[in-house]
């Protein structure tokens, strides 16, 4: 091999250690996270249930204790094993105060989903019971289909295995990740690639004590990166990981920092962001053993501070404040930008047969529509939300992808096997399955009326299709306060806002 420079041989190696699981966690929760599969801003609760014990799912179960935290509201996880006992009283003498702001459910194999609890967001399946793994799954997803009617994701640990097969036959459900190759490739173990927020946050705060005149190479907490004890290390990448659930619950998203212009959360949106980083705090403290009092004593972990937000005094709330000012900041030094959502929703009800939809005119219509929406809209970020049910709203999405650089919330009122088999043929069947697999959100929406409700009150526009202008009824072509665009293969785009 070529000899090193001279000045890089006199470098001193750094050795660092790497937990395989908590990576795993942290990257999993990345890839997909932990409000993948529910709105929070809808109301909906983040719930995963993590099937079979093992390391990672210890990981799994600790890292989402701490940022599943989207509101008030306690976050809801289920543990599936064949010793749920054990495992409950395992983890609660480890981590006393983890049912002081979560609700854990312990289950068995045979009854995996606990009733009357919040809609299940996500399951990772770590290990299924010896030899029946396939039966196993299959046999989860149907629990959750009997007891809640809904099919969220369901994620596989397959080892070293290869998965393979065709888009063709995936049930649009079921996907398989690796902890070993999710965490064993360049880009993580050299290029730090999951720390780098992290890394940001604790530069911020060397500057911050530097800024107070203090010396930030003297103190346990701001030595540099490559010296700094673990647990300041672990402090500075849950707060990187949880910046993603306070994005998703002001629909914001982050972007390189030159496609945006300066950016500043509303006053609401601070307080409804302190509360949950208290939430987040809280957790932190609890999970390492603090518990409440009225006077602080570092040495028996007692802290004042361990109450509910809307019970801390002025000051304490504008730390947390503070805080979440600091987001967009932090964001900068990171190359990045914050750019808030446009959610456009496409409403079924008027289905076109496969052709129709692909026709020239639909289609010319359709980008039409994406021109003007970029035209009017430029400093926000496009998001198509809709079932996929009907080629009409898989032209829309498709399109919106491919002009606008669009996002796709995947909106699941009814089971995803039923959405698939009232397809005509495997050509639709693909083209849905080759969309839903980028779908950024999943969200079910299995009530009656869900579906209806979510567009009414999360979509800023609403695209309806139909076939003709002059086959709808009164009611259908009433105009709402709301925004609308209304189009189809024979008529030109109606819109009842300025464009």
């Amino acid at each position: 091999p070529a000899q090193l420079p001279a000045s890089a041989q006199d470098i001193e190696p750094q050795i660092e250690r790497l937990v395989l699981e908590q990576s795993a966690a942290r990257l999993l929760f990345t890839r997909w996270p932990l409000h993948f599969g529910c709105d929070p801003l809808f109301g909906q609760q983040v719930h995963w249930l993590i099937c079979g014990r093992t390391p990672l799912a210890d990981a799994l179960l600790l890292h989402m204790l701490r940022i599943a935290h989207y509101s008030e509201k306690k976050p809801v996880i289920t543990l599936v094993s064949d010793a749920p006992e054990h495992w409950h009283q395992n983890f609660t003498s480890t981590y006393p105060g983890a049912e002081a702001f979560s609700r854990l459910h312990f289950c068995s194999h045979d009854d995996p989903v606990p009733g009357d609890e919040a809609a299940v967001s996500g399951v990772i399946i770590c290990a299924p019971p010896s030899g029946i793994a396939l039966e196993f799954v299959e046999f989860l997803a149907l629990s959750i289909v009997r007891q809640q009617r809904i099919s969220p994701i369901m994620l596989v640990d397959v080892g070293d295995a290869e998965p393979g097969g065709r888009i063709e036959d995936w049930n649009g459900q079921i996907l398989a990740f690796s902890q070993r190759r999710m965490v064993l490739r360049p880009e993580v173990l050299l290029d730090a690639q999951d720390d780098q927020l992290a890394q940001v946050i604790h530069e911020h705060y060397r500057d911050s004590i530097a800024g107070q005149g203090r010396n930030p190479d003297t103190e346990p907490s701001s030595q540099p990166w490559s010296t700094l004890d673990d647990s300041y290390r672990s402090a500075n990448r849950h707060q990187a990981d949880h910046l993603w659930a306070k994005l998703a619950i002001t629909d914001c998203r982050a972007v390189t920092e030159d496609l945006v212009e300066s950016f500043a959360f509303a006053p609401e949106e601070v307080e409804r962001l302190a509360v949950i980083e208290h939430a987040r705090w809280a957790a932190d403290r609890y999970l390492d053993g603090w518990s409440y009092a009225p006077i602080r004593d570092n040495a028996s972990k007692h802290h004042p501070q361990l109450i509910a937000y809307d019970e801390l005094s002025g000051p304490m709330k504008d730390l947390d404040r503070f805080a979440v000012r600091l987001v967009p900041a932090l964001l900068a030094r990171s190359g990045l930008g914050l750019m808030r959502m446009l959610i456009v929703g496409i409403r079924e009800g008027w289905p076109l047969t496969a052709a129709g939809a692909d026709g020239g005119n639909l289609r010319r219509r359709v980008d039409q529509v994406l021109r003007r929406l970029r035209k009017r809209y430029p400093d926000r970020g496009l998001v198509i939300a809709t079932t996929l049910a009907d080629p009409a709203s898989r032209l829309f999405a498709k399109r919106a992808r491919q002009l606008a650089d669009a996002s796709l919330f995947l909106l699941v009122p009814r089971l995803f096997d039923e959405t698939l088999a009232a397809q005509p043929d495997h050509v639709a069947r693909r083209e849905l399955l080759e969309l839903a697999v980028h779908a950024e959100r999943r969200i079910s929406l299995p009530g009656a009326m869900d579906l209806e409700q979510w567009l009414r009150i999360r979509a800023e526009i609403l695209v309806e299709f139909d076939s003709d202008a002059s086959e709808r009824t009164a009611d259908q072509r009433a105009t709402s306060i709301r925004k609308h665009v209304r189009m189809g293969a024979r008529h030109e785009p109606e819109w009842n806002f300025e464009y």
